[in-house]
């Protein structure tokens, strides 16, 4: 669904960082034809999405206004469709000129940093003793990305024990300043890890990477050729990276372009690039928990969704750590940042990947200039570079501190930390369900959010147990149902329901009668099982919350039960009886169910295939059974037979007479059988590809099509997508196969036909 039109001043509001991560055409290379500089004036959404439309290089965009760079000839053309523009420069790209040499250095980030600065100043912080650094993949022109582990332990995988977070700078080539960023946390943390205890507790307990220059090509490329440029240098055309990820990409072809010229192409196909299978398998071999991905320029904390204007199911939490990362930057130098969700659409970017995949927090921070009404905002003057360093650093401390669930920086994880953790769902009043922000706190589905589902919130997003010092509630347990005799050799019983605000678990305990223990379980109901007739066994329960600490009840009272007289009684009827016949459903499937047979101690029945003896059930509970991977065009004969689980298991005679059901056969040649009026408004159509043998046990993929409304597709085609059909191009082997369309409720085979994949 896409969100309704809205008022200008809000829309404008949603845009202001518009101009370079998302919509920027990159500088033509040099040779062609100069570019103007323009300012556009516009008064609605409808006119913004007009001159969004033309193509033009958009840098920035205002409340009323645009700036962007648009080849000479354009000029005329927008103002021939009534728009005012105002020339700026005549050289558009003369203010980046491409820096081919450096000055002389003052400090260490006094100077942008370029390719051949990254291996050299990251390797200088392996010295701290908590950094190493990774080479996680190459670019296209094979230049190495560099990553760096920040931990106590960097040279080992903690990720079963710590979590991980992840900074990401350089998408786009011509934003230096997303280089510096990552670049000074990176050496904050290794430097003042051995003097502060605060850096060094964030360090300990989790894995911090950093990779700040993802696309070095485009970024040596733009230092010395075209300091405009924004892509990688696939062709000499480039990639979009930020529009390369694979979560929705080219969704709805809106937010990245399919033509190689354009500032966003996306790529001919997601993970195209090497730059981003680099991102990609780092993300899929560590467990990273949050992320942040640098860009420039805006001055904006954004988060998902991108590639739709609907809001993410964790909207509440990822709106509460945008802003207060927003106010944790802003009070540094009063720069302006401002958060909210993506204010334009795009689809395979990095974040809606990384949230969509991983669920985990994921924030596009567009960095410095955070607002300027001329020039480029590209080429942020080297004087800002620490300032914006420095004014990113508590929005990273924080991120880190939040990824160790540690959130009032305390040192320790506990209830406190989970009541700051809960305010992402639930308001300072109690959690009205009226409220959006609150729909996905209600995990039991209880039509109120309490301590279970806080419990449950908190087992998503801590990494270590809660430390509590309080014991469940009841203190001293006591049974809802008492033990009872379930039959001759089992006794059942449930406790009354223990709560904390981490969690509860049960212990039943066999005090007398030589019965068995249930060790700690989820559940509140216990089954004591394989037990002597007769006997009378004594049971007592306890519970204990899921802390640190294990707090636990007092025992309840003792109850006993005395187990049944032995059972010598046969499970009624019998000889067993069908409720439904052995009947075929497919070439490869046969079904049937039993008659519900009755016992004191309760039921199990074996089905017997006395064709073929491989394909027997083996004692069940449920009555009926449906036998698979059988062959084709062949009469399959079976018995049912019932016993009791009594510690006589007393067992009926079979059914009488035998019944037998003979399976499909396959048809071969074009496809058959397929009338439509066989199928229901309701359901779907299931398409098998099986091996040639007709083997149910060697199906390799399957498609469950259909759109509820009696449309369905009038054919399949295999090794393209061809007029909305469906493509399946997973075949493990070259060789035979038959294709198999099943109606899904009934699996009964509607058409087949044989192929051959070479």
């Amino acid at each position: 669904m896409k969100r309704p039109q809205i008022i200008i001043t809000v829309l404008i509001a949603l845009l202001t960082i518009l101009c370079v991560q998302k919509d920027v055409i990159a500088a033509a290379p040099p040779g062609t034809p100069l570019q103007k500089q323009i300012k556009v004036q516009f008064a609605s959404a409808d006119q913004l999405n007009q001159i969004h439309s033309m193509g033009l290089d958009i840098w920035k965009v205002y409340k009323d206004h645009l700036i962007a760079a648009v080849d000479y000839d354009k000029v005329a053309e927008i103002q021939e469709l009534g728009f005012s523009v105002e020339v700026i420069s005549d050289d558009a790209w003369g203010v980046l000129k491409p820096e081919i040499t450096r000055p002389p250095s003052k400090g260490i980030f006094d100077n942008y940093h370029f390719y051949a600065d990254i291996e050299t100043m990251l390797l200088a912080m392996e010295s701290s003793g908590v950094a190493k650094v990774y080479d996680i993949g190459d670019s296209v022109e094979s230049r190495d990305i560099w990553a760096i582990r920040i931990s106590d332990n960097p040279t080992v995988d903690e990720d079963e024990v710590e979590p991980s977070v992840l900074f990401v700078g350089c998408h786009h080539a011509r934003e230096w300043i997303s280089v510096e960023v990552p670049l000074y946390i990176a050496k904050y943390l290794t430097d003042n890890y051995a003097t502060n205890p605060e850096i060094a507790s964030l360090v300990d307990n989790q894995q911090i990477w950093i990779v700040p220059m993802l696309n070095p090509d485009g970024h040596e490329y733009c230092r010395t050729t075209n300091r405009g440029w924004r892509k990688n240098r696939r062709g000499g055309y480039g990639v979009d990276l930020n529009r390369n990820y694979g979560y929705m990409w080219g969704y709805d072809n809106e937010g990245s372009s399919g033509s190689t010229s354009a500032s966003d192409y996306r790529g001919p196909s997601a993970f195209s690039e090497p730059e981003t299978q680099a991102l990609r398998d780092l993300c899929l071999a560590h467990e990273f928990r949050s992320m942040i991905t640098y860009h420039s320029y805006g001055g904006e904390v954004a988060y998902p969704w991108g590639y739709i204007w609907d809001s993410p199911p964790d909207r509440c939490r990822d709106r509460h750590m945008s802003d207060v990362m927003r106010d944790l930057m802003n009070e540094v130098h009063g720069a302006g940042y401002t958060s909210d969700v993506y204010p334009y659409l795009t689809n395979g970017d990095t974040t809606d990947w990384t949230y969509g995949i991983f669920r985990m927090p994921s924030i596009t921070l567009e960095l410095r200039p955070t607002g300027t009404s001329g020039g480029s905002g590209f080429e942020l003057p080297e004087d800002e570079i620490v300032p914006t360093c420095e004014e990113n650093l508590p929005a990273a401390l924080y991120l880190i501190g939040w990824n160790e669930a540690d959130l009032n920086n305390d040192f320790i994880v506990n209830l406190e930390d989970l009541s700051i953790l809960s305010s992402y769902w639930l308001t300072s009043g109690g959690c009205d369900l009226g409220n959006g922000c609150c729909n996905w706190a209600d995990i039991f589905g209880s039509d109120t959010v309490d301590e279970r589902d806080l419990a449950v919130f908190a087992d998503q997003w801590l990494a270590q147990t809660i430390i509590d010092s309080t014991i469940p509630s009841p203190g001293t347990m006591s049974f809802s149902s008492p033990p009872a005799a379930t039959g001759d050799n089992s006794i059942a019983m449930t406790a009354t329901e223990a709560t904390d605000f981490s969690g509860v678990e049960y212990y039943f305990t066999c005090t007398a009668g030589s019965g068995h223990d249930s060790s700690w379980q989820d559940s509140r109901t216990y089954e004591d099982t394989s037990l002597s007739p007769s006997t009378e066994y004594t049971y007592t329960v306890t519970a204990r919350d899921r802390s640190v600490a294990h707090n636990q009840t007092a025992a309840s009272a003792e109850a006993s039960a005395t187990t049944n007289a032995p059972d010598t009684t046969l499970p009624d009827p019998s000889p067993m009886t069908w409720n439904t016949a052995p009947n075929a459903r497919s070439s490869s499937v046969i079904s049937m169910t039993a008659t519900t047979a009755t016992d004191d101690s309760r039921i199990e029945y074996f089905f017997d295939c006395t064709t073929d003896g491989n394909h027997d059930s083996g004692w069940q509970d449920s009555a009926s059974y449906t036998d698979t991977g059988l062959a084709p065009d062949m009469s399959y004969t079976y018995t049912v037979t019932a016993r009791d689980k009594s510690s006589n298991q007393n067992t009926t005679a079979p059914s009488t007479p035998t019944l037998s059901a003979t399976t499909l056969s396959v048809p071969s040649g074009p496809w058959v059988g397929t009338d439509k009026d066989v199928y229901a408004p309701n359901e779907d159509i299931v398409i098998y590809f099986a091996n040639a043998d007709g083997n149910s046990l060697d199906w390799i993929g399957f498609f469950d099509d259909g759109d509820a409304n009696n449309q369905y597709y009038s054919y399949i085609y295999l090794g393209g997508d061809i007029n909305g059909s469906k493509t399946y191009g997973g075949f493990p082997d070259t060789g035979d196969y038959d294709i198999r369309l099943f109606f899904n409720d009934s699996y009964t085979l509607e058409a087949s036909c044989d192929i051959s994949v070479e």
